[in-house]
């Protein structure tokens, strides 16, 4: 095969290379800086690939099977629909055949790829927040940073528009009645991967593990997933509290009747009285910021709870 006029190479954008601070040190699994490693050596191989006139997987016929998901290449996922979940969160939803499924486990994630303008290209990690299960389509809760280099992005996604996704990720490990208690602890969007632990429990109905979710959030309206959080509460196993750190004295809104709600942080006394004394049957979930998810950690192992019994996604 001869190979094409170098002239002629259009090459992709280099991935952009993440500072050291963007690494939390928490242990992720996978780190930034690994993705990161992980995206040079896939852009290597596709260069390579065009510069010796090799078709990649797909490109000859790209109609000709739905996009699947896959670990080391990108596939493009259409943009079904797009609502304001919150003042600045958006849940998009993806469209797939409607018999075919994303391809995730339980607490599993995927890497978007998309391209800045100064062309480099960026990724990060999302949990669809719609069940593993789901067939037809997945959906996440996307928050917009105002100096966000993803956010200056995705804020401009459309209806119809192809987002380049690659995966799964994520090693979660759950098996039905392994646990006696799943204690949730979240804050803002790190409710996303709990959505999909909480929709695998409770739509089982031999699973009877009791699932409490601890959710801080800044406010009442800030509160993602509402829909998901107001369905969960019809099942018998299911209880969350929201801790609010921004709370008004006398909001202008009304909370929903039986919901648990306090003002404050999540602390260690919080998370004692949670705790109860099944530390040895509960298994503690843990997502949220940097700073959130390295107390809830400290809270924890202070506590005594075992590290086995303990995930951080």
């Amino acid at each position: 095969m001869s190979k094409p006029d170098e002239q002629n190479f259009v090459l992709p954008s280099k991935p952009e290379q993440p500072l050291a601070t963007d690494c939390c040190g928490n242990g992720c699994s996978p780190c930034v800086l690994d993705i990161y490693q992980v995206e040079l050596a896939l852009w290597e191989a596709e260069c390579i690939r065009i510069k010796n006139g090799v078709t990649a997987k797909g490109d000859d016929n790209p109609s000709a099977e739905d996009p699947k998901l896959e670990r080391d290449h990108y596939h493009q996922f259409t943009i079904a629909s797009i609502t304001q979940e919150t003042k600045d969160t958006i849940r998009v939803r993806f469209s797939l055949h409607p018999a075919q499924c994303l391809g995730l486990t339980i607490g599993q994630h995927v890497v978007i790829r998309a391209t800045k303008p100064t062309s480099s290209t960026i990724t990060r990690q999302y949990t669809p927040i719609s069940p593993v299960q789901s067939k037809g389509y997945f959906e996440f809760l996307l928050k917009i940073y105002a100096s966000g280099q993803m956010s200056n992005i995705l804020k401009f996604w459309q209806v119809g528009d192809k987002i380049e996704m690659r995966g799964p990720l994520g090693n979660l490990i759950y098996s039905p009645n392994q646990y006696r208690r799943v204690l949730m602890l979240c804050a803002g969007t790190g409710i996303a991967p709990m959505c999909q632990v909480v929709h695998a429990i409770l739509d089982n109905e031999d699973d009877e593990t009791l699932v409490r979710l601890v959710y801080a959030c800044k406010t009442y309206p800030e509160i993602l997933a509402k829909s998901e959080l107001s369905e969960w509460r019809r099942y018998w196993n299911f209880s969350s509290k929201f801790v609010l750190s921004q709370e008004p004295e006398n909001p202008d809104y009304v909370y929903r009747y039986g919901e648990e709600i306090i003002k404050g942080h999540i602390n260690e006394m919080l998370l004692q009285h949670e705790l109860g004394d099944h530390f040895d049957k509960t298994f503690v979930l843990i997502c949220g910021t940097r700073s959130f998810e390295s107390n809830m950690l400290g809270f924890a192992r202070k506590l005594g709870v075992p590290e086995k019994l303990i995930h951080k996604f």
